[in-house]
């Protein structure tokens, strides 16, 4: 399920309660990153600290970033345990993905074009597959 098909705001509280209220099985939070021009690359974040299910968001986050930087070609950032609020207060397995940088002209070639943000989705999907998989 998509909580925003289009830039209707959704607060992060309502985030979480859409994947809540209709049973969600994963959530996936996909993000585009901003910081200095030389900063670069994907990174996937998940939650130890109070997600019941923060060692299968790892694993979950493991996979997708594997994919990520494989067949996106991007720098790996890694994968880190950090307290993001739409996967602090989820319940389910969690990730919060960050493509790229906004801020970074090699990463925007990519995330603007539409090969690569089929690459993207592809990566995402293949990420989950591997993480059913194991």
């Amino acid at each position: 399920m998509i909580t925003r098909a289009d830039d209707t705001y959704k607060t992060l509280e309502e985030r979480v309660q859409i994947a809540k209220n209709n049973y969600a099985e994963l959530f996936i939070s996909i993000h585009v990153n901003s910081a200095s021009a030389s900063a670069n690359g994907s990174e996937t974040y998940y939650d130890t600290s109070t997600n019941p299910n923060g060692y299968e968001s790892y694993l979950l986050a493991k996979e997708i970033q594997q994919q990520l930087v494989k067949n996106a070609n991007m720098l790996d950032r890694g994968i880190k345990d950090n307290n993001f609020y739409v996967i602090l207060y989820n319940t389910v397995h969690s990730v919060l993905v960050e493509l790229g940088f906004i801020t970074n002209k090699s990463d925007v070639q990519k995330l603007t074009s539409d090969e690569y943000q089929n690459i993207f989705a592809e990566s995402i999907y293949n990420g989950i597959v591997q993480y059913y998989n194991e």
